[in-house]
């Protein structure tokens, strides 16, 4: 029944699709403890809307300084 797994620490960010889950890695608000960007990868930090069966309809990426630096809507 699981529909969607979170992680983060890594700083990087990445979304795959494997066996019907959604995985994604949200980076790290850290950023490398301040010192800017983590292989291309600004500070940030990820916020997420769930529907009710645990699918995520919308994802954003937000970098440290609350710039919305990727916003996507989820077609299930």
């Amino acid at each position: 029944n699981i529909k969607t797994c979170l992680s983060g620490h890594i700083h990087l960010q990445d979304e795959v699709n494997y066996l019907g889950i959604r995985y994604f890695c949200n980076g790290a608000i850290s950023g490398n403890w301040w010192k800017g960007a983590f292989q291309e990868f600004e500070p940030a930090y990820a916020a997420f809307d769930f529907q009710n069966d645990g699918n995520v309809s919308r994802v954003e990426m937000i970098e440290y300084n609350g710039s919305v630096v990727i916003y996507k809507i989820i077609i299930i």
